[in-house]
């Protein structure tokens, strides 16, 4: 078997043979507990774990979410809705996504960062930043994180998951951290693929959160094309991309070592 790194389902694979994915399914979905699922823009969490915070939910397990940036680079030419706008309008859109995946108001938590300026280390702002993401994690307890794969082909989200890797290190007591990938599909390159011997590969189907999923991807209308249409190289979700998204299972990543 080979590995198909994204989240989303089939397309580009590694060079490498991978794992069996290992079912996430009874128990062994159980076992994640309390989940934060970290979301570096508005829609990476429908698109990538719908399925899974539908599922935790229908389990009675309590889901959380984090959004990182305001997701306002997505239609920078846009003069009908101006950078506040676009922040206004993808924060509406990721509270109907979350509303219909049965997160809670309370359980969500936004930093509020400008889209495609996340900091790294060796920023002045970065020690900071980690400790606004360490905040959040504490305020909602979880037992597992669910980050961006750390090669992800994104700037925004490789960044995300260096701030969430740091502030889960300063912990006292170790959470489990699965990652997802968004862009492997779309941009990555066979070196940002996992290694051998360095990731297990958790599969989920989707099941029950199915329809919620898709429901909650549609909820993200301004990167579908239908509400921004004045900024022609504005972002929009490839309908190969929307069509991974919407398979029947998503897969994780989680470190062997």
């Amino acid at each position: 078997m080979v590995l198909t790194l994204a989240s989303t389902g089939a397309g580009r694979v590694a060079a490498v043979p991978a794992p069996r994915p290992e079912p996430l399914e009874g128990e062994a979905l159980r076992a994640l507990g309390t989940t934060l699922v970290v979301a570096p823009h508005p829609d990476d969490e429908s698109l990538a774990c719908g399925g899974l915070m539908a599922r935790l939910g229908d389990e009675g397990i309590a889901v959380a979410a984090l959004l990182i940036t305001d997701g306002t680079l997505s239609h920078p030419g846009s003069r009908r809705y101006d950078a506040r706008a676009r922040a206004a309008l993808r924060d509406a859109e990721w509270d109907q996504a979350l509303s219909i995946l049965g997160v809670a108001s309370e359980r969500r938590s936004r930093l509020g960062l400008v889209d495609g300026d996340v900091p790294l280390p060796g920023d002045p702002r970065f020690e900071a930043t980690m400790w606004r993401c360490a905040a959040a994690i504490d305020r909602f307890g979880p037992k597992t994180v669910v980050a961006p794969w750390r090669r992800d082909a994104h700037p925004d989200h490789r960044a995300t998951y260096v701030l969430i890797r740091a502030a889960l290190a300063r912990r006292r007591s170790p959470l489990r951290l699965l990652e997802y990938a968004v862009w492997a599909d779309e941009r990555g390159a066979p070196e940002d693929l996992p290694r051998a011997g360095e990731m297990r590969i958790l599969r989920l189907d989707i099941g029950s959160g199915a329809d919620r999923k898709r429901r909650a991807i549609a909820a993200h209308r301004s990167q579908l094309g239908e509400v921004i249409t004045d900024d022609p190289n504005g972002f929009t979700i490839a309908p190969a991309m929307r069509e991974r998204a919407e398979r029947s299972a998503e897969h994780f990543l989680e470190a062997l070592a």
